[in-house]
């Protein structure tokens, strides 16, 4: 896949998934999060997304991370 072609899906990628969160995620042990970053594999059959959690304390910020994950494997169904 060449570097234009990937640069648009990850774009895609980043947008689709920051409407659906917003949308589905509803958790209230997840904090308000940011998705900042989608890398891609050079074939585009993965994707790896960077986020950042707003309101999140170094102490909690473990806990938010499980609870970010559960949630997004949830939207994996």
């Amino acid at each position: 896949m060449d570097q234009n072609r990937r640069g648009r899906l990850q774009s895609m990628i980043l947008e689709e998934l920051s409407m659906v969160i917003s949308r589905e995620v509803k958790d209230p042990r997840v904090p308000s999060i940011t998705l900042t970053q989608v890398q891609v594999t050079p074939d585009g059959g993965q994707a790896t997304v960077f986020f950042t959690m707003l309101g999140a304390v170094d102490d909690e910020s473990d806990e938010y991370r499980k609870s970010v994950k559960e949630c997004l494997a949830g939207l994996n169904s």
